[in-house]
């Protein structure tokens, strides 16, 4: 039997498949079969990976998906869904869905990316709990869904990049000298995540030191119309500061390669909700100091990095500049931060998130019976 997952899948353009997509590779790596439920992808037949183009998230997602699970030569063994409320925004559908699921006799796994901690929210994921297991990434998610029996926490996975040999000549052929010191934003592009303060900090300081530079690469989410507007006001912000300005859907390569261009990695975001970030993991992956907000989406990791000023108040200019001046002259710290950075990302490594998929399902699946 395989184990389905229902999500978004490369090759759309979403965290949340670049995050399913890692995790399945790893799966099969240790031996699985995979089947993915998606949209606006393409089909696919491989040796252990299907890829079938079934759903719609605007459209009947919830009979559809039930549909090709019935049309399965055999049921899964179990069915995992990767959720956010833009992936399956009618919460009544997706909880019907579940319920004719769960009277089917298959385990079923919900991975919640975001959880809001307000009554609605609450009451929609305990309506999940009554047809589902509930994963998570971190203890403030878990917490704010209560101390339950049926939600584990499973951190997100990261990619450990090897340091690239040739560097120097990676950092010449994006515009840049050894000399300089290169920050990076990486990402979709809206408002929450707090641009615009990072680079009124950063244009204030290359008004000083020249060799300061910083990439900005992703585009607008969902290219809507307002997030175009808020890069304008971005760019305006940082008119007469070297910033080169990549604006696309960045695939991993590339992205991979402004990871290793890069000195120090900034998160501005100021989301208040509990979630896991994808780039936050590519950046302790590759083993990059970063600056980030006090947000609750990076709390994983404060306790390890405890003593460097790499969290800062979301809004606040001045105290940004500050931490990225102190991490730009101070190549020590910098060492100091890479050191307990690349602790955290062996710990936190796909190949160590996939088993401990593995022992879910398999607990999941015991109970069931």
């Amino acid at each position: 039997m395989a184990l389905l997952f229902v999500s978004t899948f490369p090759p759309f353009e979403c965290g949340i498949a670049t995050y399913t997509k890692y995790l399945v590779d790893e799966l099969i790596e240790n031996g699985e079969k995979i089947i993915v439920f998606t949209e606006r992808s393409q089909n696919y037949s491989g040796k252990n990976l299907e890829v079938k183009n079934v759903y719609d998230r605007n459209g009947n997602f919830a009979p559809n998906i039930l549909k090709a699970v019935e049309e399965l030569p055999e049921l899964p063994e179990t069915i995992h869904f990767q959720h956010a409320p833009d992936l399956f925004p009618d919460n009544a559908a997706f909880i019907s869905l579940l319920k004719s699921l769960s009277e089917r006799n298959i385990p079923i796994a919900v991975t919640l990316h975001t959880v809001y901690d307000d009554e609605k929210n609450k009451q929609f994921y305990s309506e999940i709990l009554k047809y589902a297991h509930i994963v998570v990434h971190n203890d403030i998610c878990r917490k704010i869904l209560g101390n339950h029996d049926k939600v584990s926490v499973i951190f997100h996975g990261t990619l450990l990049m090897r340091k690239n040999p040739d560097r120097e000549e990676l950092r010449r052929s994006i515009g840049f000298s050894d000399q300089d010191v290169v920050f990076l934003f990486a990402g979709f592009i809206h408002l929450q995540k707090n641009l615009h303060t990072a680079v009124r900090a950063f244009r204030q300081l290359h008004s000083k030191n020249r060799s300061l530079k910083l990439i900005v690469a992703g585009r607008p989410g969902g290219n809507r119309w307002y997030n175009k507007l808020y890069l304008g006001l971005c760019k305006i912000l940082g008119f007469g500061s070297e910033i080169k300005w990549d604006i696309a859907f960045i695939e991993n390569k590339k992205l991979e390669e402004y990871m290793q261009a890069s000195d120090i990695v900034l998160l501005p975001y100021w989301q208040k909700y509990a979630s896991a970030s994808g780039i936050f993991h590519l950046t302790i992956g590759a083993g990059k100091p970063f600056i980030c907000s006090d947000s609750a989406k990076f709390d994983e990791i404060k306790k390890i990095i405890d003593d460097i000023p790499v969290f800062v108040p979301a809004m606040s200019v001045n105290k940004w500049k500050s931490s990225m001046e102190l991490l730009a002259e101070n190549t020590e710290t910098r060492k100091k931060a890479e050191q307990k950075i690349i602790s955290y990302a062996e710990q936190t490594s796909w190949k160590n998130a996939a088993k401990m998929h593995q022992t879910f399902y398999k607990t999941i699946k015991e109970g069931e019976n």
